[in-house]
């Protein structure tokens, strides 16, 4: 399973990496929004896409639902990292 974050996460620095953002000192940032905190997937996805994250020097921000379902959460967090142009 940690070839597969760590896949998918390089993926994502490959598509930023193109893209010019509005951060600090031109930093590259992504966002990892799961469905919670709890669920031992979601835990070692977080842990796998934060190692690869710090490996590539990307500034990653993770967010969770606070319950299996929350889906408004999950909208916010999306809208938070457009908002950050992490997305």
């Amino acid at each position: 399973m940690k070839k597969i974050v760590a896949l998918t996460l390089s993926a994502l620095a490959f598509s930023v990496s193109g893209t010019t953002l509005a951060l600090a000192q031109n930093e590259i940032g992504a966002c990892l929004i799961t469905k919670t905190d709890t669920n031992p997937f979601f835990v070692k996805m977080k842990e796998g896409a934060t190692a690869r994250a710090n490996e590539l020097g990307i500034s990653l921000k993770s967010f969770a639902g606070k319950v299996d379902g929350d889906s408004e959460s999950q909208v916010a967090a999306i809208e938070t990292c457009i908002a950050r142009g992490r997305c």
